[in-house]
């Protein structure tokens, strides 16, 4: 029995390739209006997702010196401080933190100043700012600036609006943030920056 020629072959691949091309483009309409909706389903639980991401993440501590209390579980961190939880950052001079029995800590962060920054749900956008006092809960996953409070907003390096106060407060579940005037100032400030702004330094 005679072989096909190689022209034959060839065509007959390309004739096998094209009917399963088209069987899969076939599939395409049907493809499309679910891929949308499993997209449409996770966008709101994207903030709930980053925010159980840094609760439940390891907490890493570093710094020139530290001290430790095992029975009130207490540790004070001393010297060019830097605590990582997820996304969040915190660094300053002095750093308290305290282990609460269901694993959560609680830390107070002071410097001149001191700094904070987390990641938001949406690509590319951060919450960053700074203060005298920055306190921590992860359990809540809130952080309290207090004394000189500033707090950026920002998306790939671009402010979209920035919050001042005497204590400002955010909440990363929620994604909410609260600002509160100190006795002396008396108010509260909030910038927003229109669209196309330029990238912040």
């Amino acid at each position: 029995m005679r072989a096909n020629p190689p022209t034959s072959r060839r065509m007959q691949a390309i004739a096998l390739t094209m009917r399963l091309f088209m069987g899969w483009w076939a599939l395409v309409p049907m493809l499309v209006p679910m891929l949308v909706l499993v997209l449409v389903l996770a966008l709101p639980m994207s903030s709930a997702w980053a925010a159980e991401g840094d609760r439940n993440a390891k907490t890493v501590v570093n710094s020139d010196r530290l001290d430790h209390n095992e029975k009130t579980g207490t540790t004070v961190f001393t010297g060019r401080v830097t605590l990582t939880k997820g996304t969040l950052i915190l660094t300053g001079d002095r750093l308290e933190l305290q282990q609460q029995p269901d694993g959560s800590v609680v830390a107070v962060m002071g410097g001149a100043p001191a700094r904070f920054q987390q990641a938001r749900a949406t690509p590319g956008e951060f919450i960053r700012g700074h203060s005298r006092q920055v306190r921590y809960d992860s359990k809540a996953d809130v952080t309290v600036l207090i004394g000189e409070a500033l707090m950026r907003r920002e998306n790939s390096g671009r402010l979209i609006d920035e919050l001042v106060g005497d204590q400002l407060r955010y909440d990363n579940t929620t994604e909410q943030y609260r600002a509160v005037a100190g006795a002396d100032s008396g108010r509260t400030q909030m910038t927003i920056m229109p669209r196309g702004a330029a990238p912040t330094r």
